[in-house]
Order: C-alpha cells, then sequence, then structure tokens
C-alpha cells in the first residue's frame, strides 16, 4: 500500500467514525466512496433531497463538507450554483456559520494515529458535530427544509 492509499483509507475510516450517525440516527443512506484519482476522494450520505458530501483533494488533502441539494437522488452537476442561478451546494461551515452559539469540542485524540489522521477527525469530528448541534433542518432531509437552507 502506498502512502496516498494509506491516507484515503484514514479519510475514509475518519468519516465513518464521524458521520456514520447519519445513517444509525437519522436515516441516511450507508456511505457512498467515489474515488477520482489525482483529483478527489468523496464519501457522501444520502437522504431524500439531501446528501452530506465529505471530500478530499487529492494534491492538497484539502477536505470539505457539502450540503448538496439532490435532484432525482443525484449530486448536482455544478460545484455552487446551477444554470438557472439556484444554490445547489454549499459548504457546512458556510450554512451553519450564523447559527454557531458554543465554542467546540475537544475531539479525543491517541498517540497512535498518523498526523494526517489526526488532522481528519479534528476536522471532520468538529463539522460533525456541528452538523448535529446546529443542523436538525438538514438532517431531515426534505426537500421544503431544504429549499429554506438554499
Amino acid at each position: 500500500m502506498d502512502n496516498t492509499d494509506a491516507i484515503n483509507n484514514e479519510f475514509i475510516n475518519e468519516c465513518h467514525n464521524a458521520f456514520d450517525f447519519l445513517t444509525s440516527e437519522y436515516g441516511f443512506s450507508a456511505a457512498k466512496i467515489e474515488d477520482t484519482p489525482h483529483v478527489s476522494l468523496h464519501v457522501t450520505y444520502y437522504k431524500d433531497a439531501v446528501a452530506v458530501d465529505c471530500s478530499m483533494d487529492a494534491r492538497d488533502k484539502y477536505l470539505s463538507i457539502r450540503i448538496l441539494k439532490l435532484s432525482d437522488g443525484k449530486k448536482p452537476e455544478h460545484w455552487r450554483v446551477d444554470e438557472c442561478g439556484e444554490l445547489v451546494a454549499e459548504y457546512l461551515l458556510e450554512l451553519l456559520q450564523k447559527r454557531v452559539t458554543k465554542p467546540l469540542p475537544d475531539i479525543p485524540m491517541s498517540k497512535d494515529i498518523s498526523k494526517n489522521q489526526m488532522e481528519f477527525r479534528q476536522s471532520l469530528g468538529h463539522n460533525a458535530w456541528l452538523l448535529k448541534e446546529y443542523g436538525k433542518d438538514i438532517l431531515s432531509g426534505t426537500l421544503r427544509l431544504v429549499k429554506n437552507i438554499f
């Protein structure tokens, strides 16, 4: 296993650790993994008209969590705004920034994990906490509420 595979596996594992509550507590699909080698890796959870998309840029290892507005159960083709000017995707932090009133919690760390895995755990853990704490409307997955978000 080369270093890229190891990092990808760490990212996928930490996505599961942070976001599998979507499946067990809110009825989202099990995570679907999409890998575009040398471009990006996505771990996505789907429910009704919304998806939570965790992605990692392959080159810079930059993480992002986006909320996607689904059309017929499919991800939008556009990155953020569609050809009609409708917002179809937004970063979770952008959606929730005005709602946050509490400090981020401490995420337990272990000395037995890699630096990348530690960074993934902290970033993904904080985003999962924010979604649980302030994103109940997102977690419902209904189109009516998603329209209010976007």
